[in-house]
């Protein structure tokens, strides 16, 4: 993403987000241009921002990683070998955050229930996911603890 840094005509600075993807120096020259012409203001500059998350950004990494070691198949077949094997370790770790991503949604989900028991058993969750337990076992466990917990109130009403 494109952040434009405008001095609006009342003398404010503003960071405006857009669409664009890339800038060089035509397309500045140009939304400086148009700007100024509609009375908005003057574009002082621009600036590329990152907005990808980490796992993304981690996620390419590994991309990256495995191209390298397909550029280095033919000239140096140990290093290769190597690469292949750091980039399979990086997914494997990439793969095991993105698990505990989702389960901690799954729990701040059922955190955020207006019913407490629900949202006790999220809480109780997000605690343990944090303290380093199997994920899909706290989430087994949650959805179990809640679907007990509604029987019982469905059989008390």
């Amino acid at each position: 993403m494109i952040i434009l840094k405008i001095k609006r005509p009342n003398g404010q600075i503003e960071e405006v987000e857009t669409k664009f993807i890339g800038m060089n120096d035509i397309l500045f020259a140009k939304i400086k241009k148009a700007t100024a012409d509609a009375g908005r203001g003057e574009v002082l500059s621009w600036a590329v921002v990152d907005t990808r998350t980490d796992e993304e950004k981690e996620a390419q990494k590994v991309r990256d990683m495995y191209a390298k070691a397909e550029t280095l198949r033919d000239s140096d077949p140990e290093a290769c070998i190597k690469m292949i094997m750091k980039a399979d370790e990086a997914k494997s770790k990439l793969v095991k955050l993105s698990k505990k991503e989702a389960a901690m949604i799954i729990a701040k989900e059922f955190a955020a229930a207006e019913n407490d028991q629900k949202s006790s058993a999220g809480n109780k969750a997000l605690r343990r996911i944090e303290s380093g337990e199997d994920f899909d076992q706290v989430i087994d466990d949650m959805k179990q603890e809640w679907a007990i917990a509604a029987s019982k109130l469905v059989e008390n009403s």
